[in-house]
This record gives structure tokens, sequence and C-alpha cells, in this order.
């Protein structure tokens, strides 16, 4: 399933890839969670199927369309939105073990719905960090600060055991 962000003129998967699509095997609940891959493996299985990673740019339009500080918005991630509910899954080593739902793990991909991107593209803060173009990490994971889900910061990726991703196609 992926969403279209005119601006970027790309499409870009809404949910991050799970383990039943990067195996092509949907039947248990333990593949709706995030795959987890080196970079390499990350590129080759976009363009197996015709997509991309996106570029830093395309991926933080599509996070926070350039004028959010969060995919929800401006609203800090250190405390539960108005209705109790934890805005992302993020920080399980400083105090928020079990209070968003996950102990120091990620969640499933379409944990988090509610607060989403302006456009709809869910866990792009917190979950797992996330691959772009260049070898960079994207979002945060379940074990980063608050700092860390800023749409716009990033770090030098590493071959974690916490990276995962999401493809992007140009419009034809």
């Amino acid at each position: 399933l992926m969403i279209y962000i005119p601006e970027k003129r790309i499409w870009i998967d809404k949910y991050e890839v799970s383990w039943g699509k990067y195996i092509g095997e949907l039947s248990s609940i333990e593949n709706e969670y995030t795959a987890v891959a080196e970079y390499e493996d990350a590129v080759r299985y976009c363009n197996k199927y015709g997509f991309r990673l996106p570029r830093v740019d395309e991926w933080e339009y599509a996070a926070g369309k350039g004028k959010y500080t969060y995919p929800w918005g401006n609203e800090s991630p250190l405390g539960p939105a108005e209705q109790g509910e934890w805005r992302a899954n993020f920080d399980t080593l400083a105090g928020n073990v079990d209070r968003d739902g996950y102990t120091r793990q990620a969640a499933p991909v379409k944990s988090f719905e509610k607060f989403s991107s302006p456009f709809g593209a869910v866990n792009m803060a917190g979950n797992v960090w996330e691959w772009v173009q260049g070898k960079v990490l994207k979002g945060g994971d379940f074990l980063s600060s608050g700092e860390d889900l800023k749409v716009v910061n990033s770090r030098e990726g590493k071959e974690l055991d916490r990276n995962g991703f999401r493809c992007v196609r140009k419009q034809n």
C-alpha cells in the first residue's frame, strides 16, 4: 500500500516493509513486524519491485510536510497524547518501558497509525531506524530518545539489528 505525495511526485510505502512482505509469506502475526535489513539488502528489495529507497528530502517531506517537528505535528513525544495514547514506540531504555505497549522491541508495522505523518505514512518516528539513500538512517527506533524522532534528525547508517526501510517510486 503506497501513498502519493504530489509535491515530490512520488509514491511512498504507507508502512515499513514487514517481514511478511520481505520474505513473501503473509501467514502469521510475526510477519507483520518490521523487517530489519542491511542497507544493500534494502536496496536490493526495493529494486526487485521497481522501487528505490527514498532520498533524505523525500523521507523528511513524507514525514513532516516540511513544517512539522514530528510526523504527528509539533507536540513532544515525551508524554501521551490527550487520550493517554503514546505517539510512537521509543525510549524504552530511559523509562518508557511498557507505557507505549512494547517492551524493548519493535511494534507491528500498523501500530501508532493514529499518529501517522500528514500524508498517512505510519511509524515514521520510533519503532525502527529507516534506511534512506546514501546509507543514512531516519526516524529513530524503539531505543531512541525523543530527540531522534524529529523529522530533520539523521544519523550515519550502521549495520545494526534495528534498521528497517520503506520504498518509493516516482509518479509515471
